[in-house]
């Protein structure tokens, strides 16, 4: 197996986004979340790719890659600094959603030795590779991705694919300048681990990372708060995404408008 660890090589955001609790202005073009469905699925199976994509400016293209992928070896690569080696880049489509074919790689031996490397994939038949999802605009470039695995022989996950659960984003107050409103999001029933927020403007007192408010198996609740500026009318948008650890289902999202009046 050929397995690479890699670092991350690309301006502004990355697959990391989750850590960037206090960058959560919409003010530039932001991949805010990708996700590959089904999660466990057998090499040779379509995958059906989506993005959140958001900021300031128009989306006029969409450059959607995997990187690392090869027919003659399993490989499992961590970090996106492939992406800038066109060698191991393989296009998959200019639009969202599109629906990957991916190719047939059931005559890859399995349980090749990985001992020198120091890394062990979850399992001797998987693969992982990123998946680049690039929003360009006239003014900027935005970058978010997904891990993608799959499997040469009988599929084994990270995670179960089950079915989205309903979620609402509510926002509870009254939208003016210099309000301060809640935002509570519900999600049920199913577990998420940690919740991804942005806005075009203002303040989250919570910051742009939270985890659950409230757990129960009837669903999951987080919340945060919103300070809408002084001088701010018009559109406020609210974004966020929830997400499990390890990828054990794909992210979700819920996307709200506001309209701040005098």
């Amino acid at each position: 197996m050929l397995l690479l660890l890699l670092v991350a090589c690309l301006p502004d955001d990355s697959f990391l986004l989750g850590n960037r609790a206090l960058d959560y202005h919409l003010d530039r073009t932001r991949v805010l979340a990708v996700r590959a469905t089904p999660i466990g699925a057998i090499a040779g199976e379509p995958r059906t790719i989506e993005a959140l994509v958001m900021g300031p400016h128009a989306v006029e293209r969409l450059d959607v890659s995997a990187c690392g992928l090869r027919d003659d070896s399993l490989t499992y690569i961590w970090g996106m600094e492939c992406f800038s080696n066109e060698e191991l880049v393989t296009p998959l489509g200019d639009a969202l959603p599109l629906v990957w074919e991916t190719p047939d790689l059931s005559a890859l031996p399995c349980g090749q030795d990985t001992a020198d490397t120091g890394f062990e994939p979850y399992n001797e038949c998987e693969i992982q590779i990123p998946v680049l999802v690039r929003a360009h605009t006239a003014e900027d470039i935005g970058y978010g991705g997904v891990y993608v695995h799959m499997w040469t022989r009988e599929a084994r996950s990270t995670g179960v694919e089950r079915p989205e659960p309903p979620h609402a984003l509510e926002v509870v107050g009254e939208a003016r300048p210099g309000a301060e409103v809640e935002l509570v999001w519900r999600i049920g029933p199913s577990r998420y681990d940690y919740f991804q927020w942005w806005i075009d403007a203002g303040t989250l007192r919570s910051t742009g990372r939270t985890g659950l408010y409230v757990d129960s198996p009837q669903g999951n609740e987080t919340r945060n708060r919103l300070v809408i500026p002084d001088d701010f009318t018009g559109t406020l948008r609210v974004a966020v995404v929830g997400s499990t650890l390890y990828g054990r289902r794909s992210p979700i999202w819920d996307v709200v408008e506001l309209e701040v009046r005098p």
